[in-house]
């Protein structure tokens, strides 16, 4: 049961469009007074919360948005377990950045959702119960809408109607995660688009569904990484956000815009024209918030790597944060390539740091985990205390964990740090937020867990002691007010309200008349900086649609409010009012760091190439210490696009302009960047070889970063990778050499000469996904660039639109950019390069052991058979059972020598490692299927217990009769208790790999016999032996399925979500960490669930279980929270806790499950 679950509320939620499910107010009342007694929350002081809508009217809800008559709007999704998350599909992972649109997305779904692939596809769930698992079935996830409503005033919901179901006839949606109300229609955000839908008919249900803006959703992600935040800001356009499913779409004026492996927030006129990318490197913010200085704070979700926190970001126009999904999968499951992660490794998570790549914008300070819903408080909600502060909360799955903080930003440069920080609420489940017109903040109440559950509340966060004062009640009224009644003069005085909203309706209903000298009016009212800045926003709408309206906004530049010069520079460079761009030169030089920030954005987006020298100036001033200064320096010289004068800074004195001149060449693609690759500096060389590499990279300049490779430091990890992939990509004899010399380099660590070989062990037959950051090559090996200059065939990236006009020809949607044809790779070089140093490293007298082993992989990958000799004499006499397994499975790929010879070496070898590794090779031998049966049948019968699962995994592979007749006999033991439980999990697999309907049957019996509702809980005790620890640290660290990090923390790394795992063996017995697995909801660490007593005496009591006797249970409960200690006797009925981790028993393979535990018994 869920945590403060309570009888069933009759009626449930209206279920069908249309429908109305009316609570009466008693009912109401008393079931909001109930789970408010039972629910265990801690609130701040001088807050109370209470419960606005339960479970009868609403379910899963996500997003809301509130009308000015309170009525509420909340967004609600089915899609249960998101059976297309790509956690759940790790052969995924090499196709997704392949995929470049939605429509390639469409054709990918189809063609592995076919049904004719039914039934290999058990993953999806037949929910159209047609008995074919297929794309059909994705029919039935729904997305929906529900509009609640007070009637009654009372301060409790008690009417709800289902005004919207839909967005399942395309596998592109995804979940609604915004929703904006807007007269009389809604506006709503969800993969693959924005869309406006209204009742046409007038009969409560919203029939009509109108593109805003489409093409968001270009390839599998994460869940939940969709289109959010639908918001409108105080520019009058719409915002919203994008995940990182990516983009690739056509705006209103024919312009192409691609992003496909990062998220953004984007922005448009309410009718989708003027579409902009507004800030890019987003991974998936959820909501976000502008301030009274219309300032976007959001706060970005992390990639639940281990040691990495979730970031507070400020975004300006033309910041980009640095996530690509790149990031996250595709290179790390190739064998070809490495597990270098550029986000982790270099540190682009955290705030700024000496080494780190200036071409992102970092963030403020790093966060909570599982930032959702966000809100900035308008002015005059809650009470004094919380005036300017943002609400963001912090979802981990389990209700205990959640919550929701305030915080306030104070200046820092022309950015902010963070100044206040306040925790609001502990305990609730929080999605979605909203301010409502009375002045409350509403939460959405997801209950538990990370899955619909088809359960959901709606709570109301409040002030008692301002609740009715006089100013709330005046905002209400006036929100609810048709301004257009009103004289100018009463809606201009609306200008300097307290209220963010109410100045904001004031502000647009001026637009709407058109009153430009209105807003003038109120832009030069010095008494109040608000109605300063409304007036002037509005100015700015009204040139939008009518540019000559922009030149009164220029006088503004030479206010004597620094305030008032910055935002005169950002709205005259936003409408491109390109007169005033010398007026927008003395800015640069401005007192106020925020009036120069957006003098210099505003001139690079009007192009103006006269402040080139001025914008280099100001750079030089700053010299990199401002980071808000310095991100936009180098954007607006990228945007003027003066190539030439950006090469020409390559001899500048400041180290800052530098940098800003090698971001500018990077966005602008241009190979001058190459010029700074011979630098002084190690942090502006190392950002040239990132523009040159990252991001799909700078064809030519590549040579260049080639070259630098026998020269670079070896202890610059960033800049070695990148020299060594630039030889990768060449693929030339010379590029060979090279990397040759490197991996000679015994001063170099250890970890970057094995990448140098693992890159000639590859070079035949390269990763697509670059060896650096992991961006998909259509093409690995770059022909010779046909000029210096802009590189002609890779996509213009942001803040330039990808014009076909001015870019590649065009092409559809999907389709690669026609490239120069690359000359063949020089595979022969390789080949020698590698046997001499396999034979080099064989003549001295110490070589590190992950070195010769790398030799090894590589000898055998790329068929280096003169190295055979020295991997024999490895694997007959070298002391590291690595590296003799290494030389064996050299050996083996090469096909090098008498395999049985090597096969009777290596089974006669000390180490069960590399008997078991021999193993491997009989299935290539040239014998009988029958004689290979029973070798492997007698080495199960003899062998020790890895050798005995090695054979097991073999017989699987063979598929052979004889093969297929011991796995029988092995089944026959299993089911009479015969088979040792270290090999059943071994047997299982085999079975599975083997493929045999009958040998299935078989352990599909087995499982019923057993009584197991999942195949894994019928081998409980086959789970608890026989696991490698080794494998199992990388499932815990590695596995998208597991995520582990994600929740829990070890040796100080990880997240707080769940318990820390550190001495987790000490704690947990074998046998309870495969029930943590496989039934998470059974035992509950103490301190993270809620549990539900009912005692005897009629009684109720929830609160967060802490302890737990045989004896009694000790829970905290109230708020504020007191510790009650329980007798078990006095408990008639008890709802346990719901634990926020899913059962990853039924989700990894029973292997993985064994292998884990092995790990996690090991902690102590």
């Amino acid at each position: 049961m869920l945590r403060g679950a309570q009888a069933p509320a009759t009626p449930r939620p209206p279920a069908t469009p249309g429908a109305v499910v009316t609570l009466p107010a008693a009912d109401a009342a008393r079931v909001a007074a109930e789970a408010r007694a039972r629910v265990s929350v801690d609130v701040a002081e001088g807050v109370e919360l209470s419960l606005w809508a339960p479970e009868s009217l609403l379910v899963d809800p996500v997003a809301i948005d509130i009308d000015p008559d309170g009525t509420l709007y909340v967004t609600s999704t089915t899609r249960n377990n998101m059976p297309l998350d790509i956690r759940g599909h790790q052969d995924w992972m090499a196709t997704v950045h392949t995929l470049r649109s939605t429509a390639d997305l469409r054709a990918f779904y189809r063609k592995v959702m076919a049904p004719a692939n039914s039934e290999k596809n058990g993953w999806i769930p037949d929910l159209n119960k047609d008995g074919s698992r297929d794309i059909r079935d994705m029919r039935e996830m729904k997305e929906r809408i529900y509009r609640i409503r007070d009637t009654d005033g009372d301060g409790r919901a008690d009417q709800s109607r289902l005004v919207f179901e839909g967005f399942n006839d395309d596998p592109a949606f995804d979940i609604l995660g915004g929703v904006l109300s807007q007269g009389g229609s809604l506006i709503v955000g969800g993969p693959p688009g924005v869309y406006r839908l209204r009742d046409v008919d007038g009969d409560g249900v919203y029939e009509q569904r109108t593109p805003i803006a489409e093409g968001f959703n270009t390839h599998p992600a994460f869940g939940g990484h969709g289109v959010s935040g639908v918001t409108m800001g105080p520019d009058g356009r719409l915002y919203w956000e994008v995940g990182d499913i990516g983009f690739h779409m056509v705006d209103k004026a024919g312009r192409t815009w691609s992003l496909p492996n990062q998220g953004a927030v984007l922005r448009s006129e309410p009718d989708g024209s003027n579409f902009e990318v507004f800030a890019t490197g987003i991974r998936n913010l959820q909501e976000f918030s502008f301030d009274d200085r219309g300032n976007l704070i959001s706060i970005d979700n992390d990639g639940d790597h281990a040691g990495e926190k979730e970031r507070l970001v400020y975004l300006p126009y033309g910041s980009d944060s640095g996530w690509r999904s790149n990031w996250q999968y595709g290179k790390y499951t190739d064998p070809r390539n490495n597990r270098y992660n550029v986000w982790m490794r270099e540190g682009l998570f955290k705030p700024r740091h000496d080494g780190q790549a200036t071409h992102i914008l970092p963030p403020i300070e790093n966060w909570y985990a599982g930032p959702s819903g966000m809100a900035y408080n308008p002015g005059t909600a809650l009470s004094d205390a919380w005036k300017n502060h943002f609400f963001v909360s912090s979802f981990q799955g389990a209700a205990p964990g959640g919550r929701v903080y305030g915080f306030t930003l104070a200046p820092d440069g022309a950015g902010f740090r963070k100044d206040k920080e306040t925790l609001l609420t502990r305990g609730i489940l929080v999605v979605g937020m909203k301010f409502g017109p009375d002045g409350a903040l509403y939460l959405t109440d997801w209950i538990t867990g990370w899955d619909s559950k088809d359960n959901g509340r709606l709570w109301r966060v409040d002030t008692p002691a301002t609740a009715g004062s006089p100013i709330r009640k005046e905002v209400q009224a006036l929100l609810g007010a048709d301004l257009a009644q009103r004289p100018v003069a009463g809606v201009v005085a609306l200008l300097r309200h307290a209220d963010m909203r109410v100045r904001q309706k004031a502000q647009f209903d001026l637009v709407r008349r058109g009153d430009v000298q209105a807003l003038l009016g109120a832009a030069r009212d010095r008494d109040s900086l608000h109605a300063r800045l409304h007036g002037m926003w509005g100015v700015a709408q009204l040139a939008r649609k009518v540019p000559a309206h922009a030149a009164e906004l220029v006088p503004f530049l030479s206010d004597a409010d620094g305030e008032i010069r910055a935002q005169a520079a950002r709205l005259l460079g936003d409408v491109r009012h390109a007169a005033a761009a010398e007026r927008l030169l003395p800015l640069l030089s401005d007192a106020e760091p925020r009036a120069r920030f957006f003098a210099t954005e505003a001139l690079g987006r009007l192009g103006y190439r006269p402040a080139v020298a001025p914008i280099i100036a100001m750079l030089a001033a700053n010299d990199g210490r401002d980071q808000w200064l310095q991100h936009t320096g180098a954007g607006a010289l990228a945007s003027i696009g003066d190539a030439a004068a950006l090469e020409a800074l390559s001899t500048h004195g400041s180290r800052g302009v530098r940098l800003a001149a090698v971001v500018a060449l990077r966005r602008l693609r241009h190979a001058g960047v190459a010029r700074f690759l011979q630098d002084a500096d190690a942090a502006v060389v190392t950002d040239a070889a990132r523009a040159i590499n990252d991001d799909d990279g700078i064809a030519g300049a590549v040579p260049a970063l080639a070259a630098l490779l026998p020269d670079v430091p070896v202890t610059n990890e960033p800049l070695v990778r990148r020299a060594i992939n630039a030889n990768v990509r060449l693929g030339t004899a010379d590029a060979v050499a090279r990397i040759e010399a490197f991996a000679r380099r015994a001063e170099a660590a250890t970890e970057l000469r094995v990448e140098a070989i693992a890159a000639l062990g590859a070079w035949s037959d390269p990763s697509p996904m670059d060896r650096v950051d992991g961006f998909y090559h259509a093409q690995v090996t770059i022909a010779a660039p046909r000029r210096a200059g802009a590189d002609p065939v890779a996509e213009a990236t942001f803040p330039r639109p990808v014009l076909a006009s001015t870019q590649a020809p065009a092409r559809r949607p999907g389709a690669r950019p026609v490239r120069p044809t690359a000359p063949p790779r020089d595979a022969a070089a390789a080949r020698a390069a590698v046997e001499r140093l396999v034979q080099d490293a064989q003549g001295q007298p110490k070589v590190d052991v992950d070195v010769k082993v790398a030799l090894a992989e590589s000898a055998g990958r790329i068929g280096a058979k003169a190295a055979a000799p020295v991997l024999q004499a490895q694997l007959a006499g070298d002391p590291s059972v690595l590296v003799r397994t290494a030389a064996l499975r050299g050996l083996q790929a090469m096909k090098a020598g008498d395999m049985s010879a090597l096969m009777q070496t290596a089974l006669a070898d000390k180490d069960a490692t590399v008997r078991r590794a021999a193993l491997a090779l009989l299935p290539g031998l040239p014998i009988p299927a029958a004689a290979k049966a029973e070798h492997l049948g007698s080495v199960v019968r003899t062998g020790g217990l890895a050798e005995q699962q090695g054979a097991i995994e073999v017989l699987g592979t063979l598929k052979s009769p004889e093969a297929r007749a011991l796995l029988a006999t092995y089944l026959d033991d299993l089911d009479a208790g015969r088979l040792a439980p270290g090999l059943q999990i071994d047997l299982v697999d085999a079975v599975q790999v083997d493929g045999s309907e009958a040998l299935q049957q078989r352990l599909e019996a087995y499982q019923r016999k057993q009584q197991a509702d999942a195949l894994i809980k019928a081998f409980r005790a086959a789970s608890l032996t026989g696991g490698d620890a080794r494998k199992g640290q990388q499932v815990f660290n590695n596995n998208p399925l597991a995520e582990c990090t994600r929740c829990h923390a070890l040796r100080g790394r990880g997240a707080d979500v769940g318990p820390d795992l550190t001495r987790i063996g000490a704690t947990l017995t074998r046998e309870q960490i495969f029930e943590a697995l496989t039934e998470p909801n059974k035992r509950i660490a103490p301190g993270f669930g809620t549990v539900g007593l009912t005692l005897k005496d009629g009684s109720r009591i929830d609160g967060t279980l802490k302890e737990e006797t045989e004896a009694e249970v000790v829970v905290l409960t109230g708020t504020p929270a007191e510790t009650r200690r329980i007798r078990k006797a006095d408990i008639a009925e008890r709802t346990d806790p719901v634990s926020a981790m899913p059962p990853l028993g039924l989700v990894l393979k029973p292997r993985e499950v064994r292998d884990l535990i092995e790990f996690v018994s090991g902690l102590r």
